[in-house]
């Protein structure tokens, strides 16, 4: 019996999307503080993307986080992202 939720993509699939895995990403693993409940996660994001702003929920309290990066980083540097809460990105 076959699982119906799991993907095994086509070998032969020439479409965009069986070329996904050869994208251009620089995904980084950062451990984060949720500002509400105050617990660490590991947040994953693309630091190749050229946005400054994103929103996630929270792993454990589901509240929405608003990532920001700032923009004080030398290059090569990792880039310096902040979690806020929606009080503090709104002031």
């Amino acid at each position: 019996m076959t699982n119906q939720n799991t993907f095994e993509p086509n070998q032969d699939d020439d479409s965009e999307n069986s070329n996904f895995e050869h994208a251009n990403l620089e995904l980084e693993s950062r451990q984060m503080q949720c500002p509400y409940c105050w617990e660490t996660f590991e947040w994953v994001c693309d630091d190749s993307d050229e946005s400054t702003e994103m929103i996630e929920d929270c792993p454990v309290c589901c509240r929405p986080i608003h990532f920001k990066k700032s923009d004080s980083f030398e290059f090569g540097e990792q880039s310096h992202w902040e979690a806020l809460s929606e009080d503090d990105f709104y002031e």
